[in-house]
């Protein structure tokens, strides 16, 4: 069905999650400082090129805004309230969500987080795929660790993949 609220649960969910982390990574980085806990050392950062608290705030401020407009836009057009983009399937919105989220993520030209930062968190989950076979660091325990507090998120984003691939959103 294509106005199905119950099957797109799991994509807002999902990505609800991360934004969610993303406001706790940035409040732990806030405290760190606070409390002067050097934690470029301890997770083997670059010590001039890493993630401020404040730059963290900035991103997850982005990341909010774009999840909750797509929700929003997404409930208006599923009520019958207003169709922002004029589309049939309003599923559109929750995968321009999860394009842009992508884009978010990958792409280093996008301004709201530094390339070193994107560069450094890819090259983290690299190592992670090679760790039987590579040096293994602080950084990457601790990257693996919080991977494993995130299975809903995983589950969900194992969801959002088979969801928008088979067809059924259309």
């Amino acid at each position: 069905m294509v106005n199905d609220p119950e099957a797109v649960a799991p994509v807002f969910r999902g990505l609800g999650l991360l934004v969610l982390y993303s406001w706790f990574w940035g409040w732990n980085l806030s405290e760190w400082s606070r409390v002067r806990i050097n934690h470029a050392f301890l997770l083997d950062l670059h010590p001039r090129v890493f993630l401020t608290w404040l730059e963290s705030f900035k991103a997850s401020s982005v990341f909010t805004f774009m999840w909750l407009l797509s929700l929003f836009l997404y409930m208006c057009a599923s009520r019958g309230v207003f169709n922002f983009l004029h589309v049939n399937n309003v599923n559109v919105y929750p995968l321009l969500m999860w394009i842009f989220a992508v884009l978010f993520a990958a792409l280093p030209i996008l301004p709201f987080l530094p390339g070193s930062t994107k560069r450094t968190l890819l090259g983290t989950l690299r190592n992670l795929l090679f760790t039987p076979f590579s040096n293994v660091r602080f950084r990457e325990v601790f990257v693996a660790d919080q991977l494993c507090s995130m299975i809903v998120i995983m589950t969900d984003f194992q969801y959002v993949v088979c969801y928008f691939m088979s067809g059924s959103w259309m």
